[in-house]
């Protein structure tokens, strides 16, 4: 089998260079792994580890620019696949000294038992139990692990492991999945989770001085990972504000019973049309909803939107009788299928389509 070690370094420390070393002595004799560092535009004053990589026997591709950690394995990615075409695997590591070599070895070598277009998706996963284990990536890890159940149906118990084992049907989607940043590993993770199976090693994870190198920024890269039902809520909410407001204007005309069905049908079918703009054009637009096709995501949307409509309507009158207020049932009742239509459009109004558009490697971000 043949891999490849995809390793992107932005700054990085000299313990990359122990690294490099240990992945050699635990590789020694395995003649078709290959080890890549990506300089993810790093500057001249990180020039000598770079030069010191390649003595060791390491490929590195420079970037004249930072462009984020997915920017960097996305160009690793489409170097392999034009320079190793032949590639079957893709272990991605970090170079801060997080993976122990022992742990990539193994991981590469649970992969060579893998073959054929359903070759797993292999991923090294922490044990964030642990005492050690700093209690940012350990709340983060839960939130984003229940995100990912929620929008994949899969359990994952390492959503933000960099430690991966990738296999050749996998590339393409890599190396076209949305992302430059952070938040490219969640985008690809989810991806890949409705293509191919997942498949879990347990991996001791060095945490060094509350883990003080690592590149990740808490607020602006979870903002970045979790920005679809972000924006799904936004958009939800500015077509709630839509809904009121037209409703609002249109029963200054009277207050009958009839002008009041018209209003609120009125004002309905306006915020319903705004939301399905917004959640096809940006919300999902990450996982191609804008390139499917409008008019069967609009027949899909509708049918949802009606029956949305009629669930609030038949669960606040079964629930009616409870000793709260109504106003209170209906909230509840509304955030339940809020968080069910998130679902639904995510995974059938705006499923992403399964044959993606070729890239070249200069469209997918190619080196300068």
């Amino acid at each position: 089998m043949k891999t490849t070690i995809l390793i992107p370094a932005y700054r990085p420390e000299e313990k990359v260079l122990a690294l490099a070393d240990g992945l050699k002595e635990q590789l020694h004799g395995e003649a078709d792994c290959h080890i890549l560092v990506v300089d993810d535009g790093s500057g001249r004053e990180f020039a000598h580890i770079f030069d010191q990589l390649e003595e060791k026997g390491c490929e590195v591709l420079h970037c004249a620019a930072n462009g984020g950690k997915g920017a960097a394995l996305k160009k690793g990615i489409a170097r392999i696949r034009t320079a190793r075409p032949d590639t079957d695997y893709i272990i991605t590591a970090d170079c801060d000294g997080q993976h122990r070599p022992e742990d990539i070895a193994g991981l590469m070598r649970e992969a060579s038992a893998y073959t054929g277009s359903q070759a797993p998706l292999i991923l090294g996963v922490r044990d964030f139990q642990l005492p050690d284990v700093p209690k940012r990536s350990r709340y983060g890890n839960a939130i984003s692990s229940l995100y990912f159940l929620l929008s994949t149906g899969k359990k994952c118990p390492d959503t933000q492991t960099g430690l991966r084992a990738i296999p050749s049907a996998l590339f393409s989607l890599a190396e076209q999945t949305e992302g430059e940043r952070y938040e490219y590993e969640m985008n690809f993770l989810s991806a890949a989770a409705r293509e191919v199976p997942l498949r879990f090693r347990e991996i001791r994870t060095v945490y060094e001085d509350g883990n003080r190198c690592s590149h990740f920024r808490p607020v602006a890269d979870s903002l970045r990972i979790f920005r679809t039902p972000l924006r799904f809520a936004a958009s939800s909410l500015l077509s709630a504000g839509a809904d009121l407001l037209l409703f609002s204007l249109l029963v200054t005309a009277g207050t009958g019973a009839g002008m009041i069905l018209a209003a609120t049908v009125a004002a309905r079918l306006v915020s319903g049309g705004l939301n399905f703009l917004l959640n096809r054009r940006w919300s999902f637009k990450a996982q191609g909803a804008d390139r499917g096709s409008a008019a069967g995501q609009g027949i899909r949307y509708f049918i949802l939107f009606c029956g949305i409509m009629f669930c609030s309507w038949f669960f606040v009158t079964a629930f009616q009788s409870l000793p709260i207020p109504l106003t209170a049932v209906k909230a509840l009742v509304d955030v339940d299928l809020a968080v069910a239509s998130y679902y639904l459009q995510q995974r059938w109004v705006f499923r992403e389509r399964k044959s993606l558009p070729h890239f070249t490697t200069a469209e997918a971000g190619g080196v300068i």
